[in-house]
Order: structure tokens, then C-alpha cells, then sequence
């Protein structure tokens, strides 16, 4: 698909999902979304004195953040919603398409928590990984900006979907939701295909100055991929569920299929800060760039926390929807 024509960001909101046009880069320029009768016939609007009022319950992390925005025409319940006020119903549905447009756009610049993948786990993918990583450590010398600190660990090892910015329980729950959501769609592929494999092999990089690179990764596909079953076309269908379900942060067209080798925001300086600058990868991929890593099973896809790490090693699931065509 392409992104030459922008898509409006879906976003779900205590149980409805409303359409807001793409977010502006500045907070003062979200008034220009106006909410359609349809969306205001989902929110419990109330009327006493000729004054219109809405409520509409919101994560904590928005709380504060909305607080400082003064063109709002919110003010925070004790119940913990957030209450939406206007003379007349006009003036109501600007006002609530001002606050859903800024809340949009605050999810956006936040840092994402958590991200659906594809483990690359296997005991074949990961010994390949450590070759690989002690090989490149062994040519430090000719690699400038390779350190140890920036490769992946071989415990997490996966191809991702996409990233969320989920904020409370109840946003994960329907996250969770959403994932078991789209079994049928991958377990009825599995059953025409029979069970399918990942392909993991050969390196690249995400921007074309080989003297900076910042993120060095492996390709991946399905092995013995067809023009008819493949991984990107898998990944982007489940990838589009979520952005449908108003629960991506953006518009998830053109996912960039990787598993990430190497990736320079995890720099540590020798004070144990974190730094970010980049490797030159112009031997790495004189050397490897036809490097395989092996395959695994496609048998399941996590839903987990960005930053929590499992008894296993890799990232903690929210959820794990294990595949069976059975």
C-alpha cells in the first residue's frame, strides 16, 4: 500500500473507536477536528440549563497533560472522567473533536510501551546470532561505532509488528481482545498452508549512509514463500486489525519486515550512560551482508511490554496467541 495519501488515526476511547484526522504537529492546531452526529450519538451527552456537557473516561497518564492545555473546555470529574462543556451542541462537537484530536496526538508523541512480533527464538537463529555478534566484535577495531552494548539480546530476538502506547488496563485488555480477535484469520491461512516457517537471513539497514547506521537487521520471509502467502502480507493484515480497533499510535502501512541485530540507541558510554550515534556497517556488510541465521516456526504471536523482560528472557507477554491447524 502506499502512503501517499494519508489515512485518518483511529482511536479508541472507553469502548468506541472515533476517527481523527491526521494529528497536527502543534497542540494549539487541534481545534480543526470537528466530531461527525455519528460519533456524538455514542457519547452521553447531557443538557441542564442550556449548556451542553459530555463525559468521556480517559487513562490517568492524560490527566495531567490535558490540565496544561487551556483551550480545552475539559475539566476533570471526581469520578476521574473527563467532563467536556458548550453552549450549544455545535460548540460541544468541536470542543470534543479538539480533545480527541489532542489526545491522539499525545499518544503519538509518547514513547511506545508495548508491540506485537513474531518470536525468532530458536536455538538455530540464536547460536547464528552469538556467531555473528562474536565475529563483528572481533573486527571492533575496523568498525568504528561497534560496541557490544548496542547488539540485541539473543533472548529477544523477533520480528516486529507494531508498537502501542497503551496506557491502562482497561486499554491493554482491548488490546489483548483484539489480538485473539484475528486468530481465525491467521489459524484458517495455517490450515491451507500447513504449518509455516520464518526465513531469517541476510543484513541491512534502515537508512542508506552505511557510514551512520543506527539500526543493522536481518531480512525475514516465509520459507518457500509464495506471490499468494506471504510474510508482509500476514504481518500487515494483522498490523491493520489493530489500527482499525483505533489502537495504533499511526497509520501501519509499509511495515518494514525485520529482526533486529544491532541497534545504536542501546549504546552505553564508559560512564554508563546512554548514548546514541551510529556504526559504520560498510564492512559488516562487505563481509555478511548474505549472513543466514536459520528459520523457526510460525506459531505464534506475543503482545508484550517494551521494557519487561520474562523468565525466558525475552519480553514479557501481555499475551501470547499461540497458532494450531489443528
Amino acid at each position: 500500500m502506499s502512503r501517499k495519501t494519508a489515512r485518518p488515526i483511529k482511536m479508541w476511547i472507553n469502548g468506541r473507536i472515533f476517527t481523527v484526522p491526521e494529528p497536527p504537529k502543534r497542540l494549539k492546531q487541534a481545534q480543526d477536528c470537528v466530531m461527525n452526529e455519528e460519533e456524538l450519538e455514542h457519547l452521553d451527552i447531557t443538557q441542564e440549563l442550556n449548556r451542553y456537557s459530555a463525559k468521556i473516561k480517559l487513562p490517568k497518564w492524560y490527566h495531567p497533560r490535558l490540565s496544561k492545555i487551556s483551550d480545552l473546555s475539559s475539566t476533570l470529574a471526581p469520578d476521574d472522567t473527563i467532563v467536556v462543556e458548550n453552549d450549544d451542541k455545535a460548540s460541544l462537537a468541536k470542543a470534543l473533536g479538539r480533545l480527541h484530536s489532542t489526545v491522539t496526538q499525545l499518544r503519538l508523541k509518547s514513547a511506545p510501551l508495548q508491540f506485537t512480533c513474531i518470536p525468532c527464538t530458536h536455538p538455530t537463529i540464536q547460536k547464528s546470532f552469538l556467531y555473528l555478534r562474536s565475529q563483528l566484535l572481533s573486527m571492533q577495531d575496523e568498525i568504528p561505532g561497534l560496541d557490544a552494548s548496542i547488539f540485541m539480546s539473543h533472548l529477544k530476538l523477533h520480528v516486529t509488528i507494531d508498537v502501542y502506547s497503551l496506557f491502562d488496563e482497561v486499554e491493554r485488555a482491548e488490546a489483548v481482545k483484539a489480538l485473539e480477535e484475528y486468530r481465525p484469520t491467521l489459524e484458517e491461512l495455517l490450515q491451507r498452508t500447513g504449518p509455516m516457517s520464518l526465513d531469517i537471513g541476510t543484513l541491512d539497514c534502515m537508512n542508506s549512509n552505511l557510514k551512520n547506521v543506527n539500526v543493522l537487521y536481518a531480512n525475514a520471509r516465509f520459507r518457500d514463500e509464495s506471490p499468494q502467502v506471504t510474510l508482509q502480507a500476514v504481518v500487515d493484515g494483522i498490523a491493520e486489525h489493530f489500527y482499525q480497533r483505533g489502537l495504533a499510535r499511526k497509520d501501519p502501512r509499509s511495515i518494514k519486515l525485520h529482526m533486529t541485530v544491532l541497534n545504536s540507541k542501546y549504546r552505553k558510554s564508559c560512564k554508563g550512560k546512554w548514548t546514541r550515534h551510529g556504526v559504520d556497517a560498510t564492512k559488516i556488510l562487505e563481509r555478511f551482508k548474505d549472513f543466514h541465521f536459520g528459520q523457526c516456526s510460525f506459531d505464534a504471536v506475543h503482545l508484550s511490554h517494551m521494557s519487561l523482560r520474562g523468565s525466558d528472557g525475552f519480553y514479557e507477554p501481555l499475551a501470547v496467541m499461540r497458532l494450531s491447524t489443528d
